[in-house]
């Protein structure tokens, strides 16, 4: 009776033993999906943050763009309004 009892206690320790090995495989799975997860969630912020900063810049381009094309139209506007005064002039 007693290598029977050996081999019970030899069971029962190797459960036990198998038990708290996958509850702190579990509780490291966790822990690892969580840091990954946040590893992802802050790759995402700075690509937002990057695509928003690059929009921000396009379009300030395009803001003076417009605003250098419109001076540009004003001007010509302006120049073809003093020929028609100086022709109206003359006549």
């Amino acid at each position: 009776m007693e290598v029977w009892l050996a081999v019970t206690l030899c069971a029962a320790a190797f459960v036990v033993g198998a038990a708290i090995f996958g509850f702190v495989m579990y509780k490291m799975g966790i822990e690892h999906r969580k840091k990954t997860a946040e590893a992802q969630i802050e790759s995402a912020e700075k690509e937002a943050s990057r695509i928003v900063s690059e929009a921000n810049e396009k379009a300030q381009a395009t803001k003076k763009t417009a605003l250098v094309e419109a001076k540009d139209e004003i001007f010509k506007l302006k120049e073809n309004n003093e020929k028609e005064i100086q022709k109206l002039k003359s006549v």
